[in-house]
Formats: C-alpha cells, structure tokens, sequence
C-alpha cells in the first residue's frame, strides 16, 4: 500500500520506525523534512505544498519504504530491510509522476533505483541521461588529523556572497547543478549558523552540518577552492566540525533558536568518483555505508497545448 501525506508532521510520524530502525540509512530523506518543519515552526520558512510530495509504502501498516520530494527539483526514495512490494512502488512511481511529471532527478540506493528506474518510465516516458554516484559514510569516532595551520570560525552574513559562490561551486564538483547554473539566493544553515570556514588568514575552506534526527546529524557542503587543496584544510575543518557535533560544543551546535545535543553519530555523503576527498574521509573515521546514485531524466517533447495551436 502507498500512502501519501500532506502534513510533515504525520509523515514523519508515520516513518519513525523507519529511523529508530536505521538513522543513517534514512537520514536524508527523514532530516530535510525534519529540517524544513523546524524552520517553518520557527517562521524561518514558508512551506510550499504544492512542491512537497511525502509518501510511504507499507504493508500491514508497518512502514516499508518512503518517498520524499522537498521544494528541491529531485525525489529521494529510500527503502528498510524489509522490501515494500513491486506493486506498491508502481503506485509511488504513478502518484509521483502525476505531482512531478517531468522530475529532473531521482536519488536512491543503487538496488532501489534498479527497481524503481523502469516503473518511473512506464509512468513517465522518461530515459536516463546522466547518473552521479554517490557513497553514503557513517562516523561513530573521530581520528584527528594531522596540525594544520589556520583556524575555524562559524560563517556569517558578512560571508554570504561567498558562501553563495562555494555553495554553488560545490554543486557543481558533485554534478548536482550545471555551469550554466547561478549561485543560491538563499542559504538557509547561515543565517541558523550551520555553516563554517576555515581561515589562515583568509577563508580557504568551507563546510557546514544539516539534518539533526534524533542520535545523528550529517556533514555536507565541503568546499575547498582548487588553488587551496591539498593544504590538508578540509581534514581540519571537517574534523573540527566533527569533533563538536559528536561532543556537543556549543561552538559549533549552536544554531537557529537552540543548540544541538551531543551526537552518537554522523553521516557524509561523497562523490564516488572523488578518490581525495573518499580517502579524506576514511583517515578522518568515517566509514563506507551503502552505494547511491542519482538518476538525472530526460523527457519527450510536451505536445502542443490545444490553446497554442
């Protein structure tokens, strides 16, 4: 069975088991709708439902299986040890293709995306165009790296324009935008104090944390200008950051209206195709997970509407 869901709220309350069961598995998916019913609780946000799509696949009541499309033009679709049925994610593929039908991406686990791939064409007439992989880690405890001059400090408005630049910059290194693309208007973790550079003496790395659930939080955003790499700047800016998510230092869980408890663990998603920035990681603690891919679509040309002819 495929339910869908208006409210955050109940949809989050509909996918806990989910969460309790595997925190890290599910954190993207379950951490941007936490994320963006926070913001809206605290008038930090508007919610737009006609972009938001929040389904759950289930048998028996017991939840299998999600679906989630934030404001964002992709849909993130994640699935339990328990598998939901073909027949349920044929129902996802068509309810998401009537609210969605020309969704430019679709990410997942590489199996799922096996499955759901040739239900989202039947629905769609949809061919993949591209594919980015992507490795989902989990660190549960921090291997220092080595001295490195400079030091962190906690983004502000007065960074904006260039936390705009290399935010934007990064989508791109992980082919999650196009050059043709333009830098965000927003950056909603600066203005909650998410977002942190490492100078020496002037910024020359960036990274930021998102997504707190109930034991974990995720680091992303990890931004290092190509003149400054291989300096060993993000190792200590990730590690620092790291460090005070996992210890609760309010130097770094500080943010919006409250300040974040310790955490047990911390998730990373890296670019498959980046071998610096995996092994990076790897010195730093984290651990390899679960393979993803994004699946980027392309679609037939719309037909000429009746009032265009």
């Amino acid at each position: 069975m495929f339910t869908t869901f208006r409210e955050p709220r109940a949809f989050l309350a509909a996918t806990q088991a989910l969460a309790a069961a595997d925190e890290a598995h599910f954190g993207m998916p379950l951490g941007l709708i936490a994320d963006l019913t926070a913001r809206v609780a605290d008038g930090r946000a508007a919610l737009v439902e006609r972009d938001l799509f929040l389904g759950v696949l289930a048998l028996a009541s017991e939840p299998r299986a999600l679906v989630v499309k934030t404001i964002a033009d992709r849909a993130l679709i994640a699935e339990g040890p328990a598998p939901a049925s073909d027949a349920a994610w044929r129902d996802a593929a068509v309810a998401l293709a009537a609210h969605a039908p020309r969704l430019p991406r679709v990410f997942g686990t590489r199996a799922l995306l096996a499955r759901f791939e040739p239900l989202w064409r039947a629905a769609t007439q949809a061919r993949v165009r591209a594919t980015s992989a992507m490795r989902l880690h989990r660190l549960d405890q921090l291997r220092e790296p080595g001295a490195c001059s400079g030091r962190m400090r906690r983004a502000t408005e007065a960074d904006l324009e260039l936390v705009r630049h290399w935010m934007w910059r990064f989508a791109i290194d992980v082919r999650d935008a196009p050059e043709t693309s333009s830098p965000p208007t927003h950056v909603p973790q600066l203005a909650e104090g998410r977002v942190f550079l490492w100078e020496d003496p002037e910024p020359v790395c960036m990274t930021a944390w998102a997504r707190p659930l109930a034991h974990s939080a995720s680091i992303n955003s990890v931004y290092t200008p190509p003149e400054q790499r291989g300096k060993g700047y993000a190792a200590a800016l990730v590690a620092a950051v790291s460090r005070g998510l996992l210890e609760g230092d309010p130097a770094v869980t500080k943010h919006g209206t409250g300040t974040l408890a310790p955490r047990r663990f911390l998730c990373l998603y890296t670019d498959m195709h980046n071998p610096t920035a995996n092994r990076l990681y790897a010195r730093l603690g984290y651990t390899a997970l679960s393979d993803w891919d994004a699946l980027h679509f392309e679609y037939p040309a719309s037909p000429p509407r009746d009032d265009a002819r």
